[in-house]
């Protein structure tokens, strides 16, 4: 304790200050768009905002500021506002938060000039860069719980990892076509940058792609364990990041409680073996097909919910009871935006985006109902119960948490 608390004191100090640079982005305002600077002072993560046609600093090294003041915003998180007239003395730390932010310039203004509708164009950067710029856009996706579609996450990475193996699988043998992989994608996540969700999910695909080099098969816990383990030693405070908590929260939903609710839901969409499917009629087959994709993406609901609900009570106040019924179907229709993006369909990428965002806006508006907790205490209630029941269900299944040789998948 006195060691993590020499590391971390408990609060930043008026004064001068060595600012370590991260993450540069643009960031929506209510008023205005600004710049905005985020890195570590002391180890604490802070934002320092700049005007857009404001002379900023380049932000390829770290700098110590002369003057500043800090203003607290959460543990660990502050906005330090340096002093008129404060010097910005370049350290020897180089950063690659320009490089990132000046690509991602370039990405946005090619965006921006295929879509010429300003909407389109707001998502799809989104989409490309991790960067929302659009505040009404972000609302809209919040009110019906689909804000997870616009954070670059496990859901992304899985995306480019499957339309990239689908491609070269066909050129490439296994263990090649994994080294490439880890090429590829290494560099989209230098691309991206470092934010929770962006970190945990590189590492599980690095883990899972060095376990095929190696002959080996990483269970889902150790892999999610191992990029806890990272996350926690570049960043003790990230545990009370909401993105980290509802991130690494979801994963481990999944981990847990997937199969168990799959199994469960077999009793209303049963599974069939391939053979009986073979005799049944087409009409009959695109129903079966229906059924087992509403059981698996009800299952994949209920196990990302059972860590993730309690969670958005706590710090949110709130859940959108739209979200489970849009969540049924927009996953799977942005997977066909990405994929039309990707091969640069146009003429079916802008009506479809845009046919996306009158499905999200004009949500009716009678039944956006939420669930809300009374304070911590419904909160606490249902993390309790998610707890226990994670107890339980780790009791009743069979996890393997060592490495396992062979070919075996997860």
């Amino acid at each position: 304790m006195i060691l993590f608390l020499w590391i971390y004191p408990p609060h930043l100090e008026e004064g001068p200050a060595t600012f370590h640079i991260e993450e540069v982005k643009r960031h929506a305002g209510p008023i205005q768009t600004s710049i905005v600077y985020i890195g570590k002072i002391q180890g604490k993560t802070c934002h320092i905002y700049f005007h857009p046609k404001q002379k900023r600093p380049p932000a390829n090294v770290s700098y110590h500021i002369s003057y500043g003041t800090p203003v607290k915003m959460g543990l660990g998180r502050y906005f330090f506002k340096p002093a008129k007239g404060a010097t910005w003395t370049p350290l020897s730390q180089s950063s690659l938060a320009e490089w990132r932010f000046q690509t991602k310039e370039k990405v946005r203004r090619w965006i921006h000039s295929r879509f010429k509708k300003r909407e389109v164009a707001h998502l799809m950067t989104a989409l490309a860069t991790g960067n929302l710029e659009s505040r009404l856009l972000a609302y809209q996706f919040r009110v019906v719980g689909l804000s997870h579609l616009l954070a670059i996450s496990g859901f992304h990475f899985a995306l480019l990892t499957f339309f990239l193996s689908t491609l070269l699988k066909r050129f490439l043998p296994e263990r090649i076509l994994a080294a490439v992989l880890i090429v590829l994608l290494g560099a989209y996540f230098f691309y991206m940058g470092g934010a929770p969700s962006i970190n945990r999910a590189w590492i599980g695909v690095l883990i899972y792609l060095v376990g095929i080099l190696l002959g080996y098969r990483p269970t889902p816990l150790n892999t999610l364990g191992v990029a806890l383990l990272f996350a926690l030693i570049g960043d003790p405070l990230i545990v009370a990041n909401v993105g980290f908590q509802l991130s690494f929260g979801a994963t481990l939903g999944i981990i847990l409680f997937y199969l168990p609710f799959e199994q469960r839901l077999r009793k209303l969409f049963p599974k069939r073996p391939y053979k009986e499917l073979l005799k049944m009629k087409v009409l009959d087959q695109c129903g079966y097909l229906v059924c087992t994709y509403l059981r698996k993406v009800i299952a994949l609901q209920g196990a990302v919910l059972t860590l993730t609900l309690p969670l958005a009570l706590i710090h949110f106040g709130s859940y959108p009871l739209m979200a489970p019924i849009y969540n049924l179907f927009c996953p799977f229709l942005f997977t066909a935006l990405l994929a039309s993006f990707l091969l640069h369909l146009d003429f079916l990428t802008a009506p479809f985006a845009s046919f996306l965002i009158s499905l999200i806006a004009e949500a009716p508006k009678r039944y956006l109902f939420e669930m809300r907790g009374s304070g911590w205490a419904l909160a606490c209630l249902v993390l309790a119960l998610a707890i226990m029941s994670t107890i339980k269900s780790a009791t009743n299944l069979s996890f393997d948490i060592h490495f396992r040789k062979g070919n075996q998948s997860f």
